[in-house]
């Protein structure tokens, strides 16, 4: 099951529904939700490269032309719109807000895109859907892990200076505003195709089998780590064709500070990649092998924070310790399924002693041998000594 809280109820309700259902105790979870938590836009990582636009409530008069208000009726009801307001206050990454506003304005359309998607409506207000249980649940979850790891990180003596965490905020609405510019014009792909070729006839083509820039699909796994991916693969070609106002496409020329921490990302993205893909395939991975990946994601998630690879830009750093954040929240929740501990146990290559080789103590150790003991016991061993 996935992490949203719909399916904390359907547990305790299948347990009571279903008496040889063990409820927590056999619930098994996502993990590529997880991972996906970790790293997707709107969430952990890459909230901290991404400006979400801020809404707010205007009230405005519905008009009927064709009836006259009688002396004595009520005024007209006043009807409440959401609108979206983007802040870009003192944004001086291009030096034109309006431009600036498109970049973002894009990035807005590909949420409203996954909300409609996602969503089931409603009948009070069919133009705005309602978002799926997982959606709410995914959203709630790093508005607070954020914060959490900025707090965790201060006291690590990270912080992110101002002009690094509004250069960082304005990297995946333009690198995802100029591939949905690229792939929804045909005059626009045309000239991209031409630059390419262009390009790749130079002594610097572009070292990549890719032939076109990923855009956002917001419901699609990884897609942020692709369409950055891509995007800086193709810098040479993206640099002209963002260049000056002939094509409109100002708004997503990137700075050489939004390139450079454009790359930072895209090597901590590709742990998530790595990890979602092989959750992704048929068959695989097996139990056994879950939480020792997740384990093996902390650790290197732990080196970008530590900088024990070299130096790291702070919001890179913070936005590691943001997923750090939930994938130890989700990583705590495993242990409420002995699935797990049994099948690490079982397993041929790891039994007890993976528990000792990662650092558990000796009480810990005793109760996943309790709880191995006991399940075959209760399962298969009816009469024990």
């Amino acid at each position: 099951m996935d992490n949203a809280s719909n399916n904390d109820t359907l547990t305790r309700e299948l347990a009571v529904l279903v008496p040889g259902f063990r409820g927590a105790d056999a619930r098994t979870r996502c993990l590529a939700h997880i991972v996906n938590l970790m790293a997707k836009v709107g969430d952990a990582f890459i909230s901290f490269f991404f400006l979400q636009p801020k809404r707010k409530k205007k009230t405005k008069i519905k008009k009927n032309p064709a009836k006259k208000r009688k002396r004595g009726q009520p005024e007209p009801m006043q009807e409440t719109e959401e609108t979206v307001e983007v802040n870009i206050e003192g944004d001086e990454l291009t030096g034109d807000k309006a431009l600036d506003n498109l970049a973002l304005e894009t990035a807005r359309d590909d949420d409203v895109e996954l909300a409609t998607h996602t969503g089931t409506g409603t009948t009070e207000n069919p133009e705005q859907p309602a978002e799926h249980g997982k959606t709410v649940h995914d959203k709630a979850v790093v508005r607070s892990i954020k914060q959490q790891a900025i707090i965790a990180a201060k006291a690590l003596g990270i912080e992110i200076p101002p002009d690094e965490e509004k250069t960082a905020l304005g990297i995946f609405p333009k690198a995802a505003g100029a591939a949905r510019r690229v792939r929804d014009s045909a005059p626009l792909r045309e000239q991209f195709d031409l630059l390419l070729a262009a390009q790749n006839k130079t002594n610097k083509p572009i070292p990549s089998n890719a032939k076109v820039l990923r855009p956002r699909e917001p419901t699609r796994w990884n897609c942020d780590f692709d369409c950055l991916a891509t995007h800086i693969v193709f810098r040479p070609v993206v640099e002209k064709l963002t260049a000056g106002a002939q094509n409109e496409l100002n708004a997503y020329a990137m700075s050489e500070k939004q390139w450079e921490l454009g790359d930072e990302i895209i090597h901590v993205l590709a742990i998530f990649d790595l990890v979602t893909d092989l959750f992704s395939k048929k068959e695989v991975p097996l139990v056994h092998q879950t939480v020792p990946v997740l384990e093996d994601i902390e650790r290197r998630l732990k080196c970008v924070v530590n900088q024990e690879r070299g130096p790291v830009p702070a919001v890179v750093r913070v936005a590691a310790q943001a997923a750090i954040l939930v994938q130890n929240k989700y990583y705590h929740l495993t242990g409420e399924c002995e699935v797990y501990q049994i099948a690490l146990i079982l397993c041929p290559d790891k039994k007890l002693k993976w528990f000792t080789d990662n650092n558990r103590s000796a009480d810990e150790i005793e109760e996943a041998r309790k709880t191995i003991t006991h399940r075959f016991n209760e399962s298969y061993n009816k009469n024990p000594a």
